[in-house]
């Protein structure tokens, strides 16, 4: 129940960031700080922050703690592995935010997946891990987001043979078409 609460408060925060600024940085930055003053010791939230450019198809974002970041480069077929820019939000009052920009090419996807994907275990307790996730993105590459998502989806329930989650299995596919 307590992350539930945790992800509905920084949800609400999100959407009012939205309406004071336009800058990733600024909502960050204040999220962050009104996590550290309201969240129990220990706690904290993960998150990914971002920002599509509709003219361009770029892509501005921040990464707290949430990675790692899959990025697949159509031009080149080779898939780039991007680390959290920082820890995750709430931990400490003051963090350096890093914002990064990467610009999309048509056929290029990104994917934010959470632990839950890359830790979900099978019965005999192994992780599905980011190689198995890297495969299925490379196999799929041409596909829509769509069915990128539901085919990371259907590898993920297959290999864990139904074994329940242990952690939240959140998935974000941004393909530019």
């Amino acid at each position: 129940m307590g992350p539930a609460l945790s992800v509905t408060q920084l949800r609400a925060m999100l959407r009012m960031g939205c309406h004071i600024s336009p800058e990733i940085t600024a909502w960050a930055r204040h999220m962050n700080q009104q996590l550290h003053h309201d969240l129990p010791a220990g706690r904290f939230i993960t998150a990914f922050l971002g920002e599509i450019d509709s003219q361009t198809g770029g892509l501005t974002y921040f990464s707290a703690g949430q990675g790692p970041l899959l990025h697949y480069r159509q031009q080149d077929d080779a898939i780039t592995v991007l680390s959290a820019d920082t820890y995750p939000l709430g931990i400490m009052a003051d963090m350096t935010i890093t914002v990064n920009r990467i610009d999309m090419t048509p056929g290029d996807v990104f994917a934010v997946i959470s632990d839950g994907i890359f830790e979900a275990a099978n019965p005999e307790n192994q992780r599905l891990g980011q190689d198995r996730i890297e495969k299925i993105l490379h196999r799929c590459r041409n596909r829509s987001a769509q069915d990128i998502l539901a085919k990371i989806q259907e590898g993920t329930q297959a290999f864990t043979r139904d074994h329940p989650a242990d952690d939240d299995r959140t998935i974000l596919i941004i393909k530019k078409i």
